[in-house]
């Protein structure tokens, strides 16, 4: 069964932090999300600064690359899930691994969503509408077309 599809609020503020190492997928990012007005966004290029961003910032929502330098996105999103302060934050791993399995792996992980590289830019829109809309609705399975 397939998740109900969400626009984003116009009418709602959002932070989004996104964890990234790669200069091009979050210049791409950026392109994206500069649409959108009532969204601001943080970065971090490694997985112990974006924690530190996270519970300083308490975003709505976030996007993470799986391969970080120093520490990965599995053992992040283990340690964003430990704090009470950014336990429910949705967290949106981002990774070139693409295959069925790697998919699984991921959610089994506790992502709430799994968008492959290189980015379908109107699947990531998807899946920031559904999980901003719904606040961590239904885990979504989301790869490339």
């Amino acid at each position: 069964m397939e998740a109900e599809t969400h626009s984003i609020n116009p009418d709602k503020s959002y932070t989004l932090l996104c964890i990234e190492d790669d200069p091009d997928n979050l210049i791409l990012i950026r392109q994206v999300l500069k649409a959108y007005t009532n969204i601001h966004l943080i970065t971090s290029w490694e997985g112990k600064a974006g924690i530190e961003l996270a519970l300083a910032h308490h975003p709505d929502l976030i996007l993470m690359d799986v391969h970080l330098p120093g520490m990965d996105g599995f053992t992040a999103l283990k340690a964003l899930r430990s704090y009470q302060e950014t336990r429910s934050i949705p967290v949106v791993a981002v990774s070139a691994k693409a295959m069925g399995e790697d998919v699984e792996i991921g959610m089994a992980a506790g992502f709430d969503a799994y968008v492959t590289k290189p980015i379908n830019v109107v699947h990531l829109m998807e899946v920031l509408g559904n999980l901003l809309e719904t606040n961590k609705g239904a885990s979504l399975k989301i790869s490339r077309r």
